[in-house]
């Protein structure tokens, strides 16, 4: 996987104080993406939400050689059109051990085996070496 970074760190993620939701989509072969998944719980959003606020992001522009294996997004439940949601790409690795995330346009994180796995768990349900 190649990936071009420019950098500055930063690790702050603001407050939830409403119900939030997470739509997990998936690259096809086709080259569209899918809903593969809706997380409504409250446990397990809070549970992903906490992980990202946890996670070291860089302040980078980043450009990959290909599209994000895996997409999601954040908003609340009972959101209007114009609502802020958060966006992320994701990219698993070859090996399918570690991912690269990118939140909106300009933060960036490679996770190692041990955060990829509870992130891919958090939005999937399942262990990261499981994926096809």
């Amino acid at each position: 996987m190649t990936s071009c970074i420019t950098s500055g760190c930063s690790n702050q993620e603001e407050p939830k104080n409403v119900a939030q939701k997470i739509t997990v989509q998936k690259l096809y072969s086709q080259g569209n993406y899918g809903d593969i998944n809706k997380v409504f719980d409250t446990i397990k959003v809070a549970n992903v939400v906490k992980l990202l606020g946890n996670t070291k992001w860089e302040k980078a522009t980043v450009e990959m050689d290909r599209k994000p294996d895996y997409k999601f997004i954040i908003e609340p439940v009972y959101a209007e059109a114009s609502t802020k949601q958060d966006t992320y790409s994701m990219w698993i690795s070859q090996n399918k051990d570690t991912i690269e995330v990118i939140k909106g346009t300009d933060k960036y994180v490679h996770l190692n085996k041990d955060d990829a796995n509870k992130w891919y768990h958090g939005l999937l349900g399942v262990e990261l070496k499981a994926t096809k």
